[in-house]
C-alpha cells in the first residue's frame, strides 16, 4: 500500500531543520554531528550515511565494504560524471537562492518518515534515519519528491548492479530494487539497525583541584605513529561544548539570517528560535536563560517578559524584550536625531518589568525559579537592523540618551554567532593509490 502525505509535519518547500525545530523534534547528538559535517555540502542520505559510518554508528556494517572508496572516487571524478545518471554526489551551486530549499526537499519522503518514527521520542536517532530509508525505498511512494533516490544508484555502482528500470522518482524505487538483489538486501538491513542507547559517556577530569564529570561521546579508535615509529592506539572523543561555551553551527546562523530576511516572520518565530538556541544570549555572558516567566501582580494581570537572563555566580540579571527587525530605529530631524516610538514603547515596557523587582515579596517569590534574587536587572530590547545607524559614533550617541536600556539589533546576534562559529567539516579519506 502506498504511503500517504496528509499528516506530514514537514513542508516540501521549506528548509528541513527549522521545521523540525518548530515541531519540537531535534537530532540526537550523533545525528546532529553528522548533519554539521555535511553542512558544507548538498545533503542527501548518502552523505549522512557516509558520515554516520565514520562516526561508528551501530548497524551500518551492512553497507558495502567499498562504500567509502567508491564515494571518494565519485567525489574526485564528479566533474566527469556531472551529466551521468550515476552521480550520487551532484554538484550544486551553494550560492543559488534556492539551495536550502533544494537540500531540504531532495530526500523529502525519507525525512517525512523519519519525523513519523521520531514523533513519540521527539529525538531523531540513527535508527530512525536508517529505518526511514528502508521503509521509503521498499514501499511505493505517492507524494512530492525532487528526484529519484541516489542511494539506489550508488549501491548499484558499489555492487556492479545496473538498474533494469528507469529510476525517475521515489515511487519507482521498489520496482527498481526487484532487479537489484544485493542492493535490496542492504536497504532491508538498514531497516534492522538496532536502536542505540544514549551515547553520552563521561570522563573524570581534575579542574581547579576538584574531580568533575564531563559528558563526551566516543567517536572511535584510531592508530597513530609515534616519533620512534611505534604504533600507538588512540581514542577519539567528542566533547559537548555548546551549552558550556556557546559555540555555533552554520545552520543555526543561516536559520536566523533567513528569519531576518523573511517579511512574514513573527515575534513568535523569533521567540521560538531563541528558546531553541539560548546560547545566542551568551553575547551577554549569562549562564541561565528563562523564557516568558510570569511576573504575577495582585490587582492586575501578570507581566511576561520574553526572556530573563541570569548569572547567579556574579549576581547579575538582564530582562530582554524581543521585537521584529522591521521597525525603524531612528527618527532623523535636523539636529534632533532620536530613537523612534518603537524603542520608547519597548523602554516603557522594560521599565515596568524592572519596577516589579522593586518589591521584596516579588523578588522572593521568583528566586526559587531563577536561582537568585533579582534586584534592578539590566534591560535590553532586541529590535531592528544595524543598517539604521550611520556609524559607530551615531550608535553611541543615541545609546547614551537611553542609558537605562540596551538597544540591540538582530544583526548583532548574527555577527556574534559568526565570530564564535565552529564549523565541523567532514573529509573523505584519500583514495588508495595504485
Amino acid at each position: 500500500m502506498a504511503r500517504q502525505t496528509e499528516r506530514c509535519p514537514i513542508d516540501y518547500w521549506r528548509p528541513l531543520l527549522p521545521q523540525l525545530n518548530r515541531s519540537g523534534i531535534e537530532l540526537d547528538q550523533r545525528m546532529q554531528q553528522a548533519w554539521e559535517m555535511c553542512a558544507s555540502r548538498f545533503v542527501t542520505e548518502l552523505h549522512l550515511l557516509t558520515v554516520l559510518l565514520k562516526l561508528n554508528a551501530q548497524g551500518l556494517e551492512c553497507l558495502p565494504d567499498n562504500w567509502l572508496k567508491i564515494g571518494e572516487s565519485i567525489r574526485e571524478d564528479r566533474e566527469g560524471l556531472r551529466r551521468s545518471v550515476l552521480n550520487p554526489f551532484p554538484v550544486i551551486d551553494r550560492c543559488h537562492p534556492g539551495y536550502a530549499e533544494i537540500a531540504a526537499r531532495f530526500d523529502f519522503p525519507i525525512w517525512m518518515r523519519v519525523s513519523e518514527l521520531a514523533a513519540k521520542s521527539r529525538t531523531i536517532t540513527c535508527n530512525h534515519f536508517c529505518r526511514a530509508i528502508s521503509d521509503t525505498l521498499l514501499t511505493p511512494w505517492q507524494g512530492p519528491a525532487a528526484n529519484g533516490p541516489p542511494l539506489i544508484e550508488f549501491l548499484g555502482f558499489c555492487h556492479n548492479e545496473q538498474p533494469r528500470k528507469e529510476l525517475s522518482d521515489f515511487a519507482h524505487a521498489p520496482l527498481v530494487l526487484e532487479g537489484m538483489p544485493r542492493s535490496r538486501r542492504v536497504i532491508e538491513a538498514l531497516g534492522q539497525v538496532p536502536p542505540e542507547p544514549d551515547d553520552f559517556q563521561y570522563v573524570l577530569c581534575i579542574e581547579e583541584g576538584e574531580i568533575v564529570f564531563r559528558a563526551i561521546s566516543v567517536l572511535g579508535d584510531f592508530p597513530m605513529r609515534a616519533s620512534d615509529g611505534a604504533i600507538i592506539g588512540n581514542r577519539g572523543l567528542l566533547t559537548h561544548l555548546k551549552e558550556n561555551f556557546g559555540v555555533f553551527t552554520t545552520d543555526e546562523t543561516a536559520e536566523l539570517e533567513e528569519m531576518i530576511r523573511n517579511p512574514k516572520a513573527s515575534e513568535k518565530d523569533f521567540q521560538n528560535f531563541f528558546e531553541a538556541h539560548p546560547h545566542f544570549f551568551r553575547r551577554w555572558d549569562y549562564r541561565e536563560v528563562y523564557p516568558q516567566v510570569y511576573l504575577t501582580r495582585q490587582d492586575q494581570g501578570p507581566l511576561v517578559p520574553d526572556f530573563i537572563l541570569t548569572n547567579p555566580k556574579v549576581q547579575q540579571a538582564t530582562v530582554v524584550e524581543l521585537k521584529l527587525p522591521k521597525p525603524k530605529l531612528i527618527r532623523r530631524q535636523r539636529n534632533r536625531d532620536r530613537f523612534t516610538d518603537a524603542i520608547m514603547e519597548a523602554r516603557s515596557q522594560l521599565l515596568e518589568y524592572r519596577d516589579w523587582f522593586e518589591e521584596k515579596a516579588n523578588r522572593e517569590s521568583l528566586s526559587a525559579k531563577v536561582k537568585m534574587e533579582i534586584f534592578r536587572p539590566r534591560l535590553a530590547v532586541v529590535i531592528g537592523r544595524s543598517a539604521d545607524f550611520k556609524c559607530e559614533i551615531d550608535r553611541q550617541k543615541l545609546a547614551a540618551r537611553t542609558a537605562d536600556i540596551e538597544v540591540c539589533t538582530v544583526d548583532d546576534f548574527v555577527e556574534y554567532a559568526k565570530r564564535r562559529l565552529i564549523t565541523i567539516r567532514g573529509q573523505y579519506p584519500a583514495r588508495a593509490r595504485k
